[in-house]
């Protein structure tokens, strides 16, 4: 049994080609070597000390909130008839998608396969701060163009000096900059955007989410909280999840996406080490 409060300092050993062993550095070791802000080790540390579970899994998913998390595991058996802790897979959450690419770099570093998911907002600000995208990639500038254009026709959207959506203190009933990127998804003239956005991340092992978040994709309406989670899981087992979930082929292709790129892996370099 680890306690809690050992995790930041537990060394992973795993198994190499033939009979070789290899030590992992320990959490607080990958975190010092991978993310530079302090205050952002802190909080992947208090993350990484409340989900062990990532101790004794072969793959990861790293994901943004509490939705995914409470009900990713349900959704995932519903598909693949199979719990992610059979397929060695942890879901971890970090703290927010600021976060997200550090840890990626963590748990590669502690010889966990990775990959995470992410809302559309992800692309055009974490994404790029976190270079894995470039603010002058064409399809960020026309992501911000759209954005831009809806903003001169809503006045409810206030777009910063930086060309994204942000809250208007001045307006306090005004949409909530994840609220707009959503909108913005929804038109016609992002979907070309979203998918090539979307590409561009799975590059990096990051699944973005085209429709904007989860929640549009499970059909999930109501609060973000388990009024809505608790319902929606009870009808997964009880029904088809092609009945339940609204957009079933795009999560169907997430499912498959984890398993193929990141379960797989992590088996493959198991089977070699064996």
């Amino acid at each position: 049994m680890i306690g809690r409060q050992d995790i930041p300092e537990t060394h992973i050993v795993r198994k190499g080609a033939g009979l070789t062993t290899h030590v992992m550095p320990t959490a607080r070791e990958a975190l010092q070597k991978r993310v530079d802000e302090e205050d952002k080790r802190l909080h992947a540390l208090a993350r990484m000390e409340a989900a062990s579970e990532w101790l004794f899994s072969d793959a990861a998913l790293i994901v943004e909130g509490a939705t995914e998390q409470y009900l990713l595991p349900s959704v995932y058996e519903a598909i693949c008839r199979v719990r992610p802790e059979e397929d060695s897979l942890a879901i971890i959450g970090p703290g927010g998608a600021s976060n997200i690419p550090g840890t990626l770099a963590v748990m590669r570093e502690l010889g966990i396969e990775a990959c995470a998911l992410v809302d559309i907002d992800f692309a055009i600000n974490d994404a790029v701060k976190s270079n894995l995208l470039d603010e002058d990639d064409e399809h960020v500038q026309e992501c911000l163009w759209q954005l831009a254009k809806m903003a001169e026709h809503d006045h409810d959207i206030c777009i910063g000096d930086n060309g994204r959506p942000r809250k208007d203190k001045e307006n306090p009933d005004g949409k909530r900059p994840a609220a707009v990127l959503r909108e913005w998804s929804a038109q016609a003239g992002a979907s070309s955007v979203t998918s090539a956005l979307h590409e561009k991340l799975k590059v990096h092992k990051i699944w973005l989410w085209t429709g904007g978040d989860i929640e549009y994709h499970l059909g999930i309406t109501g609060p973000k909280d388990v009024t809505s989670w608790a319902p929606f899981r009870a009808q997964l087992s009880e029904r088809s999840y092609d009945e339940v979930i609204f957009d079933s082929r795009t999560v169907e292709e997430l499912i498959k996406w984890i398993r193929g790129h990141v379960v797989t892996g992590s088996r493959e370099a198991n089977d070699l080490a064996n």
